[in-house]
């Protein structure tokens, strides 16, 4: 059933990404951390400096994609998702090559493509939305393959991609890292730790490779005026930003990846366990190391969000994909479940339930925030300003308006970890946007402090979804 060329498995790669990602392309939001990339990339792409004049934690390379996107589609979230849809795809494809070289077994390869594609496309908070996650993922899989052909420039084409990877997310690094120790120890152990015999300088290459981008984005900003923003962002706040590591919420995290993609976890489990020899030793040893520093990087983010857990889709699908093995014997259980005879009908149900419930909760719940933008929309002048506070900062990407603090995202400033993590005083970074007279101010339920700064000056317009937002106008002089 697998197609014999590839442009037809890059094409039915792209329709399993198109079909079920297709619903997510039309709500406003899906997690907040694309509004930030929104914006962020929206205000570089008209010019704004990056840590300066806006801000966030994250490397420079995800707001460099998003400035490309709002250069090439503008204010259009559609076209942003349909691309993202199409990097999954792509990512599918790749991972189809490196497995064909793993096992030269189309069959498992073609099985480990789609099962990334729905691995990423299920669950909103596990892949659905746009996240760094499948940006570089993308440059994982891609060097990745480039790994399997050990060339000297090979490896130092390999690094270079991991090192763009890295500037999207420092978390790359594990992945990189654990990879290139995995290969260098097993050419190692295939020439007897005889190290004349051992190209140790392909994995200098890499290194170098993998230095470049981020030495690049270090001299730019050393040759701009905004070295001091980009080291605090870089070097510093991720050692305030990450708390520390909650063991049991991290355990929690994984059997929860775990259960949301039962029949997928059963399959990598099967694959790994299995007495046939479709997976060889060092390509077990390749895996498990792999996982092992994905895990690693997890764990010292010391949050436990679920798009963390987009990381160990690359390796688990390789692996996933082998249970679809022509050698590899099925058990009884596995051969009623997964057989032609009732496989397809399986996967068709479970598609269709977890379609219906992502339809009904992102097309509802994530489309609040157009009608607060057709609201506001309908009632600023073409020169009034609007403070989202701690509500959805995507309206203003709606409204095509710029923030008025250049921490983007709401919870630098209403979470007091990450405030701390940041340095920042929010009650004097709040009244200083309250002194620009924003026309608007939109809050999402009591907010004590914003309340205090308001009062006197702002009339409440207008309620939301049962008193849960609440749009409020400044008044004028005359008290109107």
């Amino acid at each position: 059933m697998v197609p014999r060329k590839n442009v037809h498995i890059f094409l039915l790669f792209v329709a399993a990404s198109l079909l079920l990602r297709f619903y997510s392309f039309f709500p406003a939001i899906i997690d907040h951390d694309e509004s930030t990339y929104l914006i962020i990339g929206r205000d570089i792409a008209m010019g704004k400096d990056l840590y300066a004049d806006v801000t966030d934690t994250k490397p420079a390379g995800i707001f460099l994609i998003y400035a490309f996107f709002h250069l090439v589609f503008g204010y259009s979230i559609f076209l942003t998702r349909l691309v993202v849809s199409m990097v999954v795809a792509f990512t599918a494809w790749l991972i189809y090559h490196a497995a064909v070289r793993l096992y030269e077994a189309r069959q498992a390869a073609f099985a480990a493509g789609l099962i990334y594609i729905f691995y990423t496309s299920v669950w909103s908070q596990f892949g659905l939305s746009p996240n760094t996650e499948q940006f570089f993922n993308l440059t994982t899989i891609s060097g990745f393959l480039l790994l399997l052909n050990p060339k000297k420039q090979n490896f130092a084409l390999s690094g270079l991609i991991f090192g763009v990877g890295f500037m999207i997310k420092y978390v790359v690094l594990f992945d990189f890292l654990f990879l290139a120790v995995f290969f260098l120890v097993q050419e190692c152990i295939q020439n007897q730790w005889k190290l004349k015999k051992v190209g140790i300088v392909k994995y200098i290459l890499a290194g170098v490779g993998f230095s470049v981008p981020f030495l690049g984005a270090n001299l730019y900003f050393f040759l701009g005026n905004h070295f001091e923003a980009f080291a605090d962002i870089t070097y510093a706040l991720p050692f305030r930003y990450g708390k520390d590591p909650d063991p049991v919420k991290y355990v929690v995290l994984l059997l929860d990846f775990l259960s949301r993609f039962l029949p997928l976890s059963f399959m990598f489990f099967y694959a790994i366990f299995s007495k046939s020899s479709v997976l060889k030793k060092h390509q077990l040893f390749m895996f498990l190391c792999w996982i092992s520093g994905v895990l690693v990087a997890m764990y010292l983010q010391g949050k436990s969000f679920d798009h963390y857990t987009l990381q160990l889709v690359v390796p688990f699908s390789l692996v996933a994909g082998l249970f679809f093995h022509p050698e590899l014997t099925w058990d009884r259980f596995s051969a009623f479940i997964f057989g032609r005879k009732y496989g397809f009908l399986f996967l068709g149900v479970l598609v269709l339930v977890v379609q219906i419930s992502g339809i009904t909760g992102v097309l509802t719940e994530k489309n609040r925030p157009r009608k607060i933008a057709a609201y506001l929309k309908a009632e600023m002048d073409p020169g009034d300003s609007v403070y989202l506070s701690n509500y959805s900062h995507v309206v203003y990407y709606l409204l095509k308006k710029e923030c008025p603090t250049r921490y983007v995202h709401p919870t630098l400033l209403t979470n007091p970890e990450h405030a701390r993590a940041f340095g920042i005083d929010a009650k004097v970074e709040i009244e200083n946007v309250m002194k620009s007279r924003p026309a608007f101010v939109v809050l999402r339920e009591p907010y004590p402090m914003m309340n205090e700064l308001m009062d006197g000056e702002y009339s409440l317009q207008k309620t939301f979804f049962d008193g849960s937002v609440s749009v409020f106008k400044r008044r004028n002089n005359d008290g109107e």
